[in-house]
């Protein structure tokens, strides 16, 4: 919340010091309609040089901050795609009857990217869309997961573990995630690695 607040207050800050360059340019040019020196003009294309400098730092800042964002973001989502693959959502026979701590989704850099307003273009509503319907789902299937532990613990019989593992597995829940996880990850990776300078063929950790 304080990091949209700050962003929001940023923007305000940087459209009230537009304003005050241009009504200084506006009373620059009455100086030079008045005064007919170049006194003015040169104040004018000082004022201009001043308003461009700012317009261009901040889509050099923006670009900056977009590329850590969608930076992180791909290395998060490559956590997420080995957790999904983890052998305890995959139980085999053998190990079905067994009580296990499952391990949860991580949306940390997403929520980052979500409340940074870095991505509220109109390129990237496509984007935006299949961030929030990611955070929605895997914050649910996270919950499901302490659902989950809790009937286990409360009958700890090979017969109710493996139940629940089961029906957790076989899950319409985890059909989604798995298809939401997908789709954002392929979507980050055909649009966005220009700019995360990650495509299909990095390498993001060693083995």
């Amino acid at each position: 919340m304080n990091t949209l607040r700050n962003y929001f207050e940023s923007i305000i800050l940087a459209i009230l010091r537009n304003i005050l360059f241009i009504f200084a340019g506006i009373l620059a040019l009455f100086w030079y309609h008045n005064e007919r020196n170049f006194e003015p003009l040169i104040t004018v294309i000082l004022i201009i040089a001043g308003i461009l400098s700012i317009s261009i730092e901040r889509w050099f800042n923006l670009k900056e901050k977009r590329r850590e964002l969608l930076h992180e973001l791909v290395h998060e989502l490559y956590i997420n795609l080995n957790i999904v693959n983890d052998s305890k959502f995959n139980p085999n026979s053998n190990e079905a009857e067994k009580f296990v701590v499952f391990p949860r989704l991580l949306n940390i850099a997403l929520q980052a990217c979500i409340v940074s307003g870095a991505f509220t273009l109109k390129k990237d509503k496509k984007l935006f869309n299949l961030m929030h319907s990611w955070i929605e789902f895997s914050t649910e299937f996270n919950n499901r997961l302490n659902i989950t532990e809790n009937a286990m613990l409360l009958n700890q019989t090979p017969p109710n573990i493996s139940r629940w593992r089961i029906k957790l597995k076989e899950g319409q829940t985890f059909v989604i995630i798995k298809k939401s996880l997908t789709d954002l990850s392929r979507h980050l990776i055909k649009y966005y690695k220009n700019e995360s300078g990650i495509d299909e063929t990095t390498v993001l950790f060693d083995d």
